[in-house]
């Protein structure tokens, strides 16, 4: 016998599932510091290819200068400013991308707690319909 209560629990799972609930329950799966390990690994590689590239454009669009003047151009103040320039710049996105993924993640497993409790309480209606329906099932045959 289909019960709306059964139902409405089913869709509101089956649609989290294929919705926010995909990346949730990925999320999930990890311990928070794996997680946000990958995530602060996968930013010093990105943060880092992201300034040799930003460096490599500054550099061709100053390359007339740089050419003309390289040799009044104090190399180790020069490359002293570009790690210091990319020590902050790593920083920087270092600490948002902790903060975000923390959050994410804390978000992450407070919705899949939530998921988990609707799917027990869909299992308990589900017990109480089989012993219901179990009862009846003994009591037609007497």
């Amino acid at each position: 016998m289909l019960s709306e209560v059964r139902i409405r629990h089913m869709t509101n799972l089956t649609r989290y599932e294929e919705g926010v609930g995909k990346k949730d329950l990925l999320i999930a799966r990890y311990y928070r510091s794996d997680y946000l390990g990958e995530a602060l690994i996968r930013n010093f590689f990105l943060t880092s290819i992201g300034y040799v590239l930003l460096l490599g454009m500054l550099m061709g669009y100053n390359a007339q200068y740089l050419l003309a003047n390289a040799y009044k151009i104090n190399l180790v103040a020069f490359g002293a400013e570009l790690l210091i320039g990319y020590v902050l710049l790593l920083g920087i996105y270092t600490v948002i991308t902790y903060s975000y993924h923390a959050v994410r993640y804390e978000k992450a497993k407070k919705k899949v707690q939530e998921y988990y409790e609707e799917l027990s309480e869909l299992e308990r209606i589900y017990n109480k319909e089989a012993k219901r329906t179990a009862g009846n099932a003994a009591g037609r045959r007497n």
